[in-house]
């Protein structure tokens, strides 16, 4: 709790994009690269949520995360 994106993500939900970008078979240790950046800037993720039939694209402002 306390993070960007609270609300925004839900358990069991799969990041497929990141800034345009396949997510497909990348690191976690990518994932958290490519998820960081200045407080303020943006972060565009596509997001397979089970039972949605299309993915959603989910726009996360950057923040100081505790």
């Amino acid at each position: 709790m306390g993070s960007p994106s609270d609300g925004l993500l839900n358990p069991g939900d799969k990041i497929t994009k990141i800034d345009g970008e396949s997510a497909y078979k990348i690191k976690r240790d990518e994932v958290f690269k490519k998820l960081r950046g200045p407080k303020g800037s943006k972060v565009e993720l596509t997001v397979a949520r089970p039972g949605a039939e299309e993915p959603l694209d989910v726009t996360i402002i950057r923040d100081k995360i505790p």
